[in-house]
């Protein structure tokens, strides 16, 4: 997916990989294998391996339930990419 230029020239992309890493680290926390993880959320325990094996985005349905069950905002998932300059200051 490529990132949306905002006005100031910057770009905003969900950070799939922190998903992930979340997703893992509160099933390390509460010792819960993936099937159970899933069953809690309301989602299959082939997505949670898709988004924490393989780094796949989980629909928009599967990802409201996924934070409201880590009791995240979309808003924390939300990586911005400053633009970069060259030698001149020009954007590139």
């Amino acid at each position: 997916m490529t990132p949306t230029p905002d006005m100031d020239g910057a770009r905003y992309q969900f950070d799939n990989e922190l998903l992930a890493k979340k997703l893992y680290s509160a099933a390390w926390e509460k010792r819960l294998h993936y099937r159970e993880m899933a069953k809690e959320i309301g989602i299959s325990a082939s997505t949670i391996s898709r988004i924490v094996s393989d780094r796949k985005r989980p629909d928009v349905d599967s990802l409201a339930r996924i934070l409201k069950w880590l009791d995240a905002d979309f808003a924390d998932f939300i990586k911005e990419e400053c633009p970069t300059f060259d030698e001149t200051g020009a954007k590139s």
